[in-house]
């Protein structure tokens, strides 16, 4: 003999506190390309919770001439020198991060691998890092163009869902 009780749950919309800009940087080179993502912050109970919301929200450039969106959500190309803002709205909720956008000029590119040796068909990420005059350096990864000698040896791939994101696959 079998006993069952029945339970109803009421699903509702979260309710959302806040909603933030992330970037790693504020001051960024002209040229450079920056993807930003966006947080939603909420509470379920007495519990903060956080959520990417990066695709839901509407991004938007207080001066496009400097900081131009791509076709990608939240990332944005510096054109030229000057200053602009980047605002989000969501949900009656709305954050904003300025910018500073300068004319440095890179001093050097450099390669960085977590190991020095690969097996065959594993797979590492790489990244390329530029430093610029002033001292900052960015991730440039998915921005640069990467020549394997020989070609046969290894095999570059962009990660699918963030273009920033390279890896490198030993092929022999």
């Amino acid at each position: 003999e079998y006993t069952s009780s029945k339970i109803t749950i009421k699903v509702v919309d979260a309710v959302f506190e806040k909603i933030v800009i992330n970037s790693p940087y504020t001051t960024i080179p002209v040229g450079q390309t920056m993807r930003l993502t966006a947080t939603g912050f909420f509470y379920e109970g007495d519990v903060l919770k956080t959520i990417d919301i990066t695709n839901d929200v509407d991004w938007n450039s207080a001066n496009s001439e400097v900081l131009m969106a791509t076709n990608i959500k939240g990332a944005y190309k510096a054109n030229v020198a000057g200053s602009s803002a980047i605002s989000i709205s969501w949900k009656n909720l709305t954050d904003k991060l300025d910018f500073n956008i300068t004319n440095d000029s890179i001093s050097s590119l450099v390669l960085v691998a977590s190991r020095g040796s690969m097996v065959l068909g594993s797979e590492q990420r790489i990244n390329a890092l530029a430093y610029y005059a002033n001292g900052a350096a960015y991730d440039m990864s998915g921005q640069v163009s990467y020549n394997i000698m020989p070609a046969s040896a290894a095999s570059i791939r962009v990660d699918a869902k963030d273009s920033n994101i390279v890896w490198l696959t030993a092929k022999e």
